[in-house]
C-alpha cells in the first residue's frame, strides 16, 4: 500500500513536470515565429532546457537563403520598373529637344532627313504596344509615346508651311530621291498598320513638296523644280502595281486620295494614264495577277490589269475621285482615252449582265 501511494505521487508530480514544459515551449515557439515574421531571423537564444524548440543550423539557412531570395527577386522587380521608367521618360526629353528644334528651325535640311528613323521609331511603338498587351500601365505609357510622337511629325513636319528650300537641297537632292524610294520599298508597302500607311504617304507627299519647292538652275523644260519626274513616276507605278495585283496589299485607296489632295498634278501626271489604260483591261484572274507581278523588268500592259472584277469597279471610283478633286482641267489631254475607256467597261457590265440572264434561265 505504502509503494503503490508512492507510485501515484511520483506519477503526478512527472505529469505536472510534463505540463509546465509543454506550456514553456508553446510560449517559446508563438514568440519565435512573431520575430522570424517581423525580421526574418531567428532570435538565436540558446535554451538547453528544451533543445527540441531552437532551430538547428539548417533550417536556419533555408530561412536565410529564402527571405535573401525573396528580397533579390524585388530588387531585380523594382530595377527593372524603375529602367523602364527612366526609358520612357528619356524618349519624352528627346521628343521635347526634336520639338524645340522644328519650331526653331522648320526650314533645316535636316528635317527631310529625320523621316527614316522617325517611322522607324513609330514601328517600335506599335512592337511596344503589341508585346505589351497584357500590361495595362505600360501599354498606355507606350500608347502615349505614340501619340505624341505621331502628333510632332504631322504637325510640326508635315502640316508646316515653312519647309527647307535653296543650295542646301540643291546639294541634298540624291539623298531626297533615295529617302522616297525607301519610304516607298520598306514603309509604305509593308506597313503594319493602316495609321502607319498614313504617316508613310504623307512623308513621300513632303519630300516631292521639298523637292519642288527649289528651282534646278540646270532644268531646260517648263517645269524647274529638283524632282525627277521619271524616277518619281517610276517608284509610285511600283506602288500602283502592289496596289492592282496583290492579294495581301497594304496599300489603300487613302494613299492615292492623299496624293491628290495635296499634289494634284503629280496625281494626274503619275496615274491617270495607267488608270486609264487598266480601266479598259479586262481583269487576268488572281493567279496570273500573282504570276505577273512577281516578274521583274519592264512592265507590259497585260501587267497593269486588275486580279478581279471588283478591283476594276475600285479604279473607277478612284479615277471618278481624281476628276472630281485634281479639276477637269488637268484631264483635257485623257478625255478621248477616259470616254473610251469608260464605254468599253459599260460595255463590259452590260454583257456581264446579259451572261447572267441567259444562265438564269
Amino acid at each position: 500500500s505504502m509503494s503503490f501511494t508512492l507510485n501515484i505521487d511520483d506519477f503526478n508530480s512527472v505529469l505536472e513536470k510534463f505540463k509546465n514544459r509543454s506550456a514553456i515551449k508553446k510560449s517559446d515557439k508563438d514568440q519565435r515565429e512573431s520575430i522570424v515574421e517581423d525580421d526574418g531571423v531567428d532570435s538565436g537564444e540558446d535554451n538547453s532546457d528544451d533543445p527540441e524548440g531552437n532551430i538547428d543550423e539548417d533550417e536556419y539557412m533555408q530561412l536565410l537563403e529564402s527571405r535573401f531570395l525573396m528580397l533579390s527577386n524585388k530588387n531585380k522587380k523594382d530595377e527593372r520598373v524603375e529602367m523602364e521608367r527612366q526609358e520612357l521618360h528619356f524618349k519624352m526629353r528627346v521628343l521635347d529637344l526634336l520639338e524645340i528644334f522644328l519650331d526653331k528651325q522648320s526650314a533645316s535640311v535636316f528635317v527631310p532627313q529625320f523621316l527614316l528613323p522617325l517611322m522607324r521609331a513609330l514601328r517600335n511603338c506599335y512592337k511596344e504596344i503589341e508585346t505589351k498587351a497584357g500590361n495595362k500601365g505600360k501599354r498606355v505609357s507606350q500608347k502615349a509615346l505614340l501619340d505624341r510622337l505621331m502628333r510632332i511629325v504631322k504637325k510640326k513636319i508635315f502640316q508646316i508651311k515653312d519647309y527647307s528650300r535653296g543650295s542646301n537641297v540643291v546639294k541634298c537632292q540624291k539623298m531626297l530621291h533615295d529617302t522616297i524610294d525607301n519610304l516607298i520599298d520598306n514603309e509604305l508597302l509593308l506597313s503594319p498598320i493602316p495609321d502607319h500607311e498614313e504617316m508613310a504617304t504623307l512623308a513621300i507627299i513632303y519630300l516631292v513638296k521639298v523637292l519642288k519647292g527649289t528651282k534646278d538652275s540646270n532644268s531646260k523644260g517648263n517645269d524647274e523644280s529638283l524632282m525627277n519626274h521619271v524616277r518619281i513616276k517610276k517608284s509610285l507605278d511600283k506602288v500602283l502595281l502592289n496596289f492592282l495585283r496583290r492579294k495581301n496589299t497594304r496599300v489603300s485607296d487613302k494613299f492615292f486620295m492623299n496624293v491628290m489632295l495635296r499634289q494634284p498634278d503629280l496625281a494626274v501626271q503619275c496615274f491617270a494614264d495607267t488608270l486609264i489604260e487598266t480601266l479598259k483591261n479586262k481583269h487576268v484572274g488572281i493567279e496570273k495577277a500573282t504570276k505577273n507581278a512577281d516578274k521583274n523588268g519592264k512592265l507590259s500592259m497585260e501587267i497593269y490589269s486588275t486580279r478581279t472584277e471588283f478591283d476594276r469597279v475600285m479604279l473607277l471610283r478612284i479615277l471618278m475621285l481624281m476628276l472630281r478633286h485634281c479639276g477637269s482641267s488637268r484631264f483635257q489631254s485623257y478625255y478621248d482615252s477616259l470616254i473610251n475607256a469608260f464605254c468599253i467597261f459599260l460595255a463590259s457590265i452590260v454583257l456581264f449582265s446579259l451572261y447572267k440572264v441567259l444562265l438564269s434561265e
